[in-house]
């Protein structure tokens, strides 16, 4: 299994809110592709920040956050350039083209990512 596969399969075990979008993909797909899988993770980062604001599963959507946007910034540390291509492409690069106003999310960010948003404007 690829790095960037492990990586799309931890996010699905790490946070609960992906898991249903992770067999999904797998069910329709027949297999991990991970920068389709990416990028719905990364709209799902965006509907994390937007529910961890307020709401009675505001605590949860909050961790979710975090644990995704950790593991990614662990994840674009490493040596592996097929995963720094998958976040930088289909994470951050997937939301700067929707228009998506980034500057909160990035409050959330690591180093790494932060460094890769500033190159990508």
């Amino acid at each position: 299994m690829s790095r960037d596969e492990r990586l799309m399969r931890t996010l699905a075990s790490e946070i609960p809110q992906f898991r249903e979008a992770f067999k999904t993909h797998v069910a329709d797909f027949g297999g991990v592709f991970c920068h389709a899988l990416m990028e719905e993770f990364a709209n799902l980062m965006m509907d994390a920040l937007a529910k961890s604001r307020s709401g009675p599963d505001a605590a949860q959507w909050a961790l979710a956050l975090k644990t995704g946007l950790d593991h990614l910034e662990k994840a674009y540390a490493g040596p592996d350039p097929a995963v720094k291509q998958l976040i930088r492409d289909s994470f951050l690069g997937h939301l700067w083209k929707a228009g998506e106003d980034l500057g909160e999310l990035k409050v959330h960010m690591g180093p790494n990512l932060k460094k890769v948003l500033a190159e990508l404007k």
